[in-house]
């Protein structure tokens, strides 16, 4: 398929250039689109109702971090979701981003969440780039639009009060979302 598309390209453009940047792109393309459907969440209730465990299998990343957000639901009304990633990979900040939206919404619901089962390299990914590990908590403006703030940078030192955000994205406010603000 990229071959014909490469050589399309050429014979439609006569630009050896674009032929050659189609051949490269689109194995790329199709390879992200294959990797994405070999992920997947399952989830599991405990007998008392109060702990929703979601089980995420393959690989998480850029193509299939969206999937993985929305698969983990943070508003039922349980007490304690335990996300178990034993199974999976974190390869980029794309999917760190989708587990800290899951992680910071629950949390902002009152939701207890732990997760387990973090391999090695995703937890170093995590440890480097996770908001919901570094103590990070939402801007007020965010709340209020019913967002949630990731990518704060740092908030208070422990003891010191209210937590500062610096340089807050209101990500899942819609229309009229704050962007890059200073929040205090």
């Amino acid at each position: 398929m990229a071959i014909l598309a490469t050589v399309g390209t050429v014979v439609a453009t006569a630009d050896l250039s674009k032929g050659v940047l189609v051949g490269v792109l689109l194995p790329r393309v199709f390879f992200a689109g294959k990797v994405a459907r070999l992920s997947g969440v399952a989830s599991e209730l405990s007998p008392d109702g109060r702990v929703r465990t979601y089980f995420v299998r393959g690989q998480v990343f850029f193509a299939s971090a969206e999937f993985f957000a929305d698969a983990v639901d943070a508003t039922e009304p349980v007490e304690r979701i335990v996300i178990d990633v034993t199974d999976a990979h974190f390869w980029d900040i794309s999917a760190i981003g989708a587990l800290d939206r899951v992680v910071i919404k629950a949390r902002r619901r009152g939701r207890d969440v732990e997760v387990i089962g973090l391999n090695a390299a995703s937890e170093t990914m995590v440890e480097r780039f996770a908001a919901h590990r570094k103590g990070e908590a939402l801007a007020p403006h965010c709340a209020e639009r019913g967002a949630y703030c990731i990518g704060a940078g740092a908030g208070a030192p422990p003891g010191a009060g209210a937590p500062v955000f610096r340089s807050c994205d209101c990500t899942g406010a819609g229309a009229g979302a704050v962007l890059s603000s200073v929040c205090r």
